[in-house]
C-alpha cells in the first residue's frame, strides 16, 4: 500500500464528494433490495448504511496498515538478529 499523496486541504474537500458516492450507493442498494422510494421514506436506513460503508473503509485502510507495521517490524526484527549474529 503506497502512502496517501493527497493534501489535507484537498483531503476536505474530497470528503464531500466520498460522501455523495456512499449516499448515492446506499439510496440505490436500498431500492434495489425493497422497492423505488424506499430510501427515501427511510432516510434513518440511509444514514445508517452511509455509516456502515465509512466503518467498512475504515476498517479495510486499517487493516492494511497494520499489515504495514507488522511487515517493518518484522524487517527491523530481522536487521536485529543479523547484527547480533555478527557480534
Amino acid at each position: 500500500m503506497q502512502r496517501p499523496t493527497i493534501d489535507n486541504t484537498s483531503a476536505v474537500f474530497q470528503a464531500g464528494t466520498t460522501i455523495g458516492t456512499y449516499l448515492t450507493s446506499a439510496i440505490h442498494e436500498i431500492d434495489k433490495r425493497f422497492e423505488e422510494g424506499y430510501a427515501r421514506k427511510h432516510p434513518k436506513l440511509v444514514a445508517e448504511c452511509v455509516r456502515s460503508q465509512t466503518l467498512d473503509f475504515n476498517g479495510v485502510a486499517l487493516n492494511a496498515v497494520l499489515y504495514e507495521i507488522s511487515d517493518a517490524l518484522g524487517r527491523i526484527g530481522d536487521a536485529v538478529e543479523k547484527l547480533q549474529r555478527e557480534d
